[in-house]
């Protein structure tokens, strides 16, 4: 019955019934004992997410009753997005896996790149950011203690989760970076996605992430610097800073080795020499 719902030949089902629809499908997942129903549950959430995008808002509304349709699109692909969101928790290695690769799909959508820029920044707030708070303190509760033993096989798939799911999140966060960059207040989204890095790097007893999350940080400024993105001095925090000044203070304590890195020089520019 749920695959009738959702097959391509059936129309979208009304707002009102896919919350309800979603549900069922992340009980149909989350109850699965093979493989294939984990993967088929998925798909399911991936041709709703599809078929969505037919009706995606254009980047502006001409009218109230335009704007009404666009928020309620909204909130259905969030929904969807977060119902991804949450399998990537599940216990099931398939499910989650399966998971993100169709968030991945759905974040990285060519086509969804036209979204609006309060779309693409109600999907990092409310989707994104959420999910990686989620996935770290799942990450930490499950840590090993001397009462409770795991197998390093199932804290190598943890460990390879939490990675994958910070580069889905540095991936999707350049891939639309251009559009990001029109948002009235981009400062506070990026400085929210750098307090988003900073709780990865300073997670307990996770190396690789240690390791790994500084150098996903470090292209991440590079790409931005090369876009120009901190060519601009004007003051964007309460204390008069740049934005190129805000991310120098906090990449300094988070991860000092990499804020006097050499490959940053040009990033930081004359900031450098401001701050002393």
């Amino acid at each position: 019955a749920l695959k009738q719902l959702t097959t391509a030949a059936a129309p979208l089902p009304c707002a009102r019934a896919v919350p309800p629809l979603l549900e069922a499908i992340l009980s149909f997942v989350r109850g699965a004992r093979r493989p294939s129903a984990c993967e088929d549950g998925i798909a399911l959430i991936g041709d709703l997410l599809s078929r969505l995008k037919a009706s995606a808002p254009a980047d502006s509304q001409a009218d109230s009753h335009s704007s009404l349709e666009a928020a309620a699109w909204l909130q259905l692909w969030l929904s969807l997005l977060r119902g991804l969101c949450s399998l990537c928790l599940d216990q099931q290695v398939v499910a989650r896996d399966k998971a993100l690769v169709a968030l991945q799909r759905a974040l990285l959508d060519s086509e969804l790149r036209t979204l609006p820029p309060p779309v693409w920044a109600a999907c990092f707030e409310q989707a994104v950011f959420p999910f990686l708070a989620d996935l770290l303190q799942q990450w930490v509760s499950a840590a090993p203690t001397p009462a409770r033993r795991r197998s390093a096989s199932a804290l190598a798939d943890d460990e390879q989760l939490m990675w994958r799911a910070v580069t889905l999140f540095s991936k999707a966060f350049l891939h639309h970076l251009s559009t990001l960059l029109a948002l009235p207040e981009f400062h506070k989204l990026w400085l929210r996605a750098l307090q988003v890095i900073e709780q990865c790097i300073k997670s307990p007893d996770n190396e690789m992430l240690l390791e790994a999350v500084p150098e996903t940080l470090k292209n991440m400024l590079l790409v931005m610097g090369t876009s120009g993105v901190f060519e601009e001095g004007r003051a964007v925090g309460d204390g008069g800073q740049s934005l190129v000044q805000l991310t120098r203070t906090m990449v300094e304590g988070m991860c000092p080795q990499l804020s006097h890195s050499p490959d940053l020089v040009s990033v930081w520019g004359a900031s450098r020499d401001e701050s002393g």
